[in-house]
């Protein structure tokens, strides 16, 4: 009996060992990400380029490189700096070699105070800087064209932001729930202002939107309570405007474009915004090349009656 047991007992543990080897050989090893300094990255195409993954330095102020591990970066990673170590940054400047920053790339990074975006940069991702309740001024560079989805949303010390001439796109809630911003230019560039926009800009003052806008979100201006004036910039108004857009905005909000607009008259209504005085006519370029011109003309002709004039007192 005792031997019968030993046997079975062997056997159980001989199956165990060997099911314990399958298991071993079948589950795959965890790949580590290559890293140089404070930067994890991953590798992608032909040649290989890099693409951040994640950051282990102090934070603090930092510059991103532009090469890591003889590779190019082109891109900030989803949620690279959404770490306990990206939370500590307090500045970073981000090298033009960098074209894309991916969503959730600085979420919640609420020491962060100062962002330098590289011009080679030419998406920002939704939710890229998310509650960054620390920044208070961005400049987005020409290069880039779409501001994605919740951007910059509950970055309420953001008192200023410059946008460049490039953006086509200003997705939803882009910088919904900035307390703090107080004016905001939209370029010439920009079609589509997306629902919720600047939803809770309780401190917006003024808006100008610039002559490409042709859509306008629902709720884009909702619940901006400082918000007395909006300045159009195009002869043609938005095709689109949602429902709510200025919703809960100052009793004296007042909307104002060019004399020759297809806009309503001052003091006529526009979908719930009354027209205001309107705007003088800027002067066009070939009135100022005229000038110009005019101007190169006149000094000639007193260059040559100049010369005229000494010419002959050397004869006489």
């Amino acid at each position: 009996m005792g031997k019968k047991f030993g046997i079975r007992m062997n056997s159980i543990i001989l199956m165990m060992i060997l099911l314990l080897g399958a298991f071993i050989v079948v589950v795959p090893s965890t790949a580590i990400a290559p890293q140089v300094g404070d930067y994890t990255y991953t590798l992608s195409g032909s040649p290989a380029v890099a693409i951040i993954t994640g950051y282990t330095g102090n934070g603090g102020a930092i510059t991103i490189p532009s090469n890591l591990g003889g590779n190019t970066v082109v891109a900030i990673g989803e949620n690279a700096f959404d770490n306990y170590n990206g939370h500590l940054v307090t500045s970073v400047i981000i090298p033009s070699s960098v074209a894309v920053i991916e969503g959730f790339a600085f979420f919640y990074c609420r020491a962060l105070t100062s962002v330098t975006i590289g011009s080679g940069v030419n998406s920002i991702g939704s939710f890229t800087f998310g509650s960054c309740a620390s920044l208070t001024h961005v400049d987005i560079p020409d290069s880039v064209t779409t501001i994605g989805g919740a951007a910059f949303i509950y970055c309420t010390n953001l008192t200023s932001v410059t946008i460049g001439s490039g953006v086509y796109l200003i997705d939803s809630s882009a910088f919904s729930e900035c307390w703090s911003l107080t004016h905001v230019e939209i370029p010439d560039s920009v079609t589509t202002i997306g629902d919720n926009a600047f939803l809770d800009c309780f401190s917006l003052t003024s808006v100008t939107i610039g002559s490409g806008v042709t859509a306008i979100g629902a709720s884009a201006f909702r619940d901006c309570t400082s918000l007395t004036s909006i300045t159009f910039l195009g002869l043609t108004a938005p095709i689109i405007v949602g429902n709510y857009w200025i919703d809960n905005t100052d009793w004296a909000i007042m909307g104002h474009a060019y004399a020759d607009s297809n806009f309503p008259a001052t003091g006529e209504a526009w979908n719930g915004l009354t027209m205001g005085d309107v705007l003088p006519e800027p002067v066009s370029p070939s009135s100022d090349s005229t000038m110009l011109y005019l101007a190169i003309g006149i000094a000639a002709v007193v260059v040559v009656i100049a010369v005229i004039v000494v010419l002959m007192r050397k004869k006489n």
